[in-house]
């Protein structure tokens, strides 16, 4: 699907580990979720491989919904770098009970990445529509937000008639999310084509 190696994918999921500066930065902000907050893995599989896709797929436009602390960002955000191409839009509903006390949303993504970033604030269901409106068509979409079977289902739908037809549709925590599984089944019987892909 991604027209590159299996040798190349294994490199793409290396590659935030040879950037010292991103790995220095990580830790150093690891340390607040270790004085008490644990709704992040900084390291988690699932993350490297949405990087590797981006990296692989190469998009100009990419959705994502639920931010918190901004760890998927932060990855998603060195791989467009490393590509010299691509927009990042993300989506974050504001909840700070996902985020250590007096931290913004996004408060991970390092400052000199933020060039590509466009953070969106506000509940999906408003922000969502009018993103697509105003964006058309993007390469890559990831729900990472709400997991109630509604609510991915809103996103699916929604984000489906806008992804490019070689695009990516990703939703994270969905073999450990009954609701979400419903959804991306009942939704992946619905149109055999979609490129979409969970993670859990």
């Amino acid at each position: 699907m991604t027209g590159v190696s299996a040798m190349q994918v294994r490199g793409f999921l290396q590659e935030p580990f040879e950037m010292d500066d991103f790995v220095s930065h990580l830790r150093s902000c690891e340390v607040v979720f270790r004085e008490g907050f644990y709704s992040a893995d900084f390291w988690a599989k699932n993350i490297l491989i949405q990087d590797a896709a981006v990296r692989a797929l190469r998009p100009e436009i990419i959705v994502e919904t639920g931010v918190a602390s901004g760890v998927s960002s932060s990855y998603l955000l060195p791989a467009l770098e490393r590509n010299q191409k691509g927009t990042l839009h993300s989506v974050e509903v504001g909840d700070p009970s996902y985020r250590p006390a007096g931290r913004a949303p996004g408060w991970i993504v390092p400052d000199r990445l933020r060039s590509r970033w466009r953070l969106h604030i506000g509940d999906a269901t408003t922000v969502l529509p009018e993103l697509f409106q105003k964006l058309g068509e993007v390469d890559m979409f990831i729900h990472d937000s709400l997991h109630t079977y509604e609510h991915v289902k809103f996103e699916l739908e929604l984000a489906y008639p806008h992804t490019r037809r070689d695009g990516l549709m990703l939703a994270d925590d969905a073999c450990g999310t009954a609701p979400l599984l419903k959804s991306l089944k009942r939704f992946l019987r619905q149109d055999q084509e979609s490129s979409v892909a969970w993670r859990s």
